[in-house]
Formats: structure tokens, C-alpha cells, sequence
């Protein structure tokens, strides 16, 4: 930056002790205060590499609350200094050197981040994917028995034939210019028929139960898209839109039994009283540190734990929104230019991830993270684990910037759906290798943040169908507080169900083991291909 300090008798200045800034204000002289020197103290004394968006905030707030004159006892040429740093960020020189300090600094926390995910990737290779590796040797040696077989044809053998449809144009992409608006939340589903999945999905079809009415969806997915092996129910998709009035209306009412009455009245009104209050920045941040659980002699119902939780999440999400909005105009959820990978963690990612620990003890991890469940190896911006005895992946998350063209959306579908499919069946086969019984009504659980707005949902089997919980604005400033109810709500409701999902992988442990008939036809199913 280029602001100058005027005054030779303060170049020394230091922000007292006691006073709330930063501590880079109370140690650096300052003639050192510009944005660039800020960066380089950070990097080099922080324990921890924490987001853009954050470290960014942190130096603006401290020149604000000094170029105010909050802070007494502060000379007149040091605020003027301090306002002339935050100015010239809005200038078109300052904005270009901002951007230029913020690709520097993202690519050293990126660096920083994938050095503690490949140390993760190691600790799991070692524990949570060794089942899994068992279970690729198991799928290799398969193959190397048709290639014996193909290779003893000549001799009179029958030869199996794979069937593939690579060339397949899924029904969520055809007539694409004629349908922009509704194709803009579409997924394209895989059409990938390898052996083993086919054996797997035979294996559900025996197992899992499903309701008349899906069965009624599945026949009229067959019957207009045979290839695809998604059926698309979110209330954008083409073939949702398809389907008659009756169909619609008594799948509603089964999406509804299932998600419509998870939040309680008690956790509703609380969050409908709490972000009606008309309060200013520091009032906000008295609010929510006076947040308490409330007290109950008895002992406490399941409303009551899940009220305690969303405390705990809004005491731990809420700050970041409170510090966004307080900033005017250098409030990254009004940037439209905001870079994604700032952008979810700061305001999307922290949220999903204490959702899913509070509520459904679900280990949530994001920035770019690689999994051996994932198609190609391809890499998730959150995934979420189970803790118990089942180390399964529940979740998927994919996002983008704020500014995201309308592609983007269309390629992150694509790809939330396509390993959601195969971490389905992954656990499937998984769970069939182990002798247990697949848990009636099992799903996975997806997300997409799209520009300011984020879409939850879940797949389960009848074939493979992907529903749509809840979907939701991010609050933008404080006049969107009460929007805060419907996010939160949102939320919660994706972590409910995922929380029940983990309940049901807990019971089957319990549950008898599947009959030696059964189990020895399922694992038949799967070693034949």
C-alpha cells in the first residue's frame, strides 16, 4: 500500500497493551502497518494458518477501531494513517495489490492445509480405509479371473461380455439450451455400468424396502430414461417436473412424514425470539456470549439436547456473520468477487461442520479433501465421517464463490451426485463383506453451496434417488437476521437425518446376523463380477 506516515516523531507508535487490536498493533512499529508486513507476520508467527477472510478481517478491524479513536490516548496522525490504509483499498491501485497479497496468502495457507490432509490421508490409509483396500484386492482379483476366462475362450469357455453406455447422454443434460433455467440445478447422473455395481444393485433391490409410491417413480423413470441410475426428485429436475399432480402430491407427503416435523417447537421458537431482536454489533456479540443452555431439574428430553446443540452451533457460527456485517462496505458476503475457498470457510463449511458434530457426532473436514471413495480420486470440499464402530463417509459437499457462473453449479451437481452413488454402494458392499444386514432406509448426504444459497439433500436406494431436504439464503447483513431462522433450520434438519442414518448403523450391530443363505447369495453376487 502507499499511505505514508506524516509525522517523523510517531514512526515508533505502538498500540498499547491493554487496548483491543490485534496484537501484530501492540509489538510492530507503526511505519510497518502496511497490509503486505501484516501478511508476512501472520505467516510467520501463527500457530495455525488460518483463512484469508479471517487474518484479512483482523487487520481491518484494528485500523478501523484506531482510525476511529476508540482506542484513547492515540495521536492524531496515526488515525489519519490508519484511514488512509483502509481508503486506498477501494482504490483501483489498492484493490490490485489487495488481490495480489491475498493469491500469496491462499496459496500458502492451500500448501499448509494439504500438508495436514496428507498427514490425515496417512493416519486413515492405516485405519479407516483398511477394510476398503481388502475389498479393492478382492474386486482386482475378480478381474483377473475374467481375464483368464476371456483368455480360455478358444478352448470351448464361455466368454463374459461386459456391457458399457460411456457414450450415453444422461436425461438431466439433453435439450440443454431449451431448458437453461431448469437445467441449472439438474444433475447429470452417472451411466457407468461396471460388473460390480450391477451385483450390488441387484443386492439392494433384494433388501431394502421402499414405499408403493417410489416404486410407482421408479417404473416411470424406466420407462422414459432406462440408462440412468439416478433418479433426480429434487423439485428443479426435469423428471420431477415431469411426473403427474397425484405422484407429486403423495411423494411430498412421504418427503414431509420423514423431514417436515424434525425441528421442534421449543428449538423454533427459540431461534424465531433470538433473531427477531433489532441489536447493534457489540449487542449482538453480548447476546450470544450470555447464550445458555436452559436449565432443567429432570432429566432432559430429546428437544431439550437438541436446543443445548444449537446453542453450541450458534455460539460457534455466529461470530463470523456478526464480524462480516459490522464491517459495511468491506463485508466479504456483499463482495461479489470473494474467492471460494475464504469464502465456505469461513461462513458455509464451520456451520455444516458444527451441525454435524453437535447433532449427529459426525466428524466433518473440508478444503480439498481426497478420498478413496470419491470417482477418479477426485477431491471434496467437505466430507464427513462417522466416530462409532463404522468409520463410513456420510457426507459430500461441494461450493463455489459468490460470483460462480451457472456451469459451475451444473459440474458440482454432476459431481456430489456421482460419489454419492459410490459411497453408497461402497458401504453397501462393505457392510455385505462384514455380514451384516444393510439398514432399512439407508442414505448419504449431500450438499451444494451455490453462490449465497445453499441446497441439502440425501440419496437412498429405489434404484438411487436423490431428494432434496432443505435449501437456504446466507444472511447477508443485519437486516437479513430473521433470515437466519430458515438457515440454522436447514441445517439442522440435514444433520437430524444424518444422525438417524448413524443410530441405524449402530442397530444392526446389534441385530442378528443375516442367515448363511443369505449371506453367502450376497457375497456370491459380488466375487461373480
Amino acid at each position: 500500500m502507499t499511505a505514508v506516515l506524516r509525522s517523523k516523531t510517531y514512526l515508533d507508535f505502538k498500540v498499547p497493551n491493554k487496548k483491543y487490536t490485534y496484537v501484530y498493533f501492540k509489538m510492530v512499529e507503526a511505519q510497518f502497518w502496511q497490509l503486505k508486513h501484516y501478511l508476512g507476520f501472520r505467516l510467520k508467527n501463527d500457530d495455525i494458518i488460518l483463512p484469508w477472510s479471517v487474518v484479512y478481517d483482523d487487520w481491518q478491524v484494528s485500523l478501523n477501531r484506531i482510525a476511529q479513536n476508540t482506542i484513547k490516548k492515540i495521536p492524531g496522525c496515526i488515525t489519519v494513517f490508519c484511514k488512509e490504509l483502509l481508503n486506498i483499498c477501494n482504490t483501483f491501485e489498492g484493490s490490485e495489490i489487495r488481490q495480489r497479497c491475498e493469491e500469496l496468502y491462499d496459496d500458502f495457507y492451500q500448501r499448509n492445509l494439504d500438508k495436514q490432509i496428507a498427514e490425515r490421508i496417512r493416519l486413515l490409509d492405516t485405519t479407516v480405509f483398511s477394510e476398503h483396500k481388502f475389498s479393492e484386492f478382492l474386486r482386482a482379483s475378480s478381474k483377473k479371473r475374467t481375464g483368464e476366462n476371456n483368455e480360455a475362450s478358444s478352448s470351448g469357455k464361455r466368454v463374459r461380455h461386459v456391457d458399457h453406455a460411456d457414450n450415453f447422454v444422461p436425461e438431466l443434460f439433453q435439450n440443454h439450451e431449451e431448458n437453461e433455467e431448469v437445467l441449472s440445478s439438474d444433475v447429470e447422473c452417472s451411466n457407468r455400468k461396471q460388473d460390480d455395481d450391477e451385483s450390488i444393485l441387484k443386492i439392494f433391490g433384494n433388501e431394502i424396502e421402499y414405499s408403493e409410491t417410489m416404486k410407482g417413480i421408479y417404473l416411470e423413470h424406466k420407462k422414459h430414461y432406462p440408462g440412468n441410475t439416478i433418479i433426480d426428485l429434487r423439485p428443479r429436475s426435469k423428471f420431477f417436473k415431469q411426473l403427474s399432480n397425484k405422484v407429486v402430491q403423495d411423494y411430498n407427503q412421504e418427503i414431509e412424514q420423514k423431514s417436515g416435523n424434525l425441528i421442534p417447537d421449543n428449538v423454533h421458537d427459540f431461534l424465531v425470539d433470538f433473531f427477531s431482536q433489532e441489536l447493534t454489533e457489540a449487542e449482538w456479540q453480548d447476546k450470544i456470549d450470555d447464550l445458555q443452555s436452559p436449565k432443567n431439574d429432570d432429566k432432559p428430553n430429546s428437544d431439550d439436547k437438541l436446543l443445548v446443540a444449537t446453542i453450541r452451533i450458534i455460539r460457534r457460527t455466529l461470530p463470523q456473520f456478526i464480524k462480516a456485517f459490522s464491517l459495511g462496505a468491506f463485508n466479504p458476503l456483499q463482495d461479489i468477487k470473494a474467492i471460494e475457498k475464504p469464502h465456505l470457510n469461513s461462513y458455509v463449511h464451520p456451520c455444516l461442520e458444527a451441525a454435524l458434530w453437535h447433532v449427529a457426532r459426525i466428524n466433518y473436514i473440508f478444503g480439498e479433501i481426497p478420498s478413496q471413495n470419491h470417482v477418479k480420486r477426485e477431491c471434496a470440499d467437505g466430507a464427513g465421517y462417522m466416530t462409532g464402530a463404522d468409520k463410513f463417509q456420510l457426507i459430500y459437499v461441494e461450493g463455489a464463490r459468490p460470483k460462480a457462473k451457472e456451469n459451475k453449479e451444473l459440474a458440482d451437481a454432476e459431481k456430489i451426485a456421482r460419489n454419492l452413488e459410490t459411497m453408497f454402494a461402497s458401504i453397501g458392499r462393505e457392510t455385505i463383506n462384514n455380514r451384516r444386514r444393510i439398514p432399512n432406509g439407508m442414505a448419504v448426504f449431500g450438499g451444494q453451496s451455490f453462490r449465497l444459497r445453499i441446497h441439502l439433500f440425501y440419496l437412498d436406494y429405489c434404484e438411487f434417488c436423490l431428494h432434496e431436504i432443505e435449501n437456504a439464503n446466507l444472511p447477508r447483513d443485519f437486516t437479513e437476521m430473521a433470515d437466519f431462522v430458515w438457515y440454522y433450520e436447514c441445517i439442522l434438519k440435514w444433520a437430524l437425518l444424518a444422525y438417524d442414518m448413524t443410530v441405524k448403523f449402530k442397530e444392526i450391530r446389534n441385530q442378528k446376523r443375516p442367515s448363511r443363505q443369505s449371506y453367502t447369495n450376497n457375497i456370491r453376487l459380488l466375487d461373480d463380477h
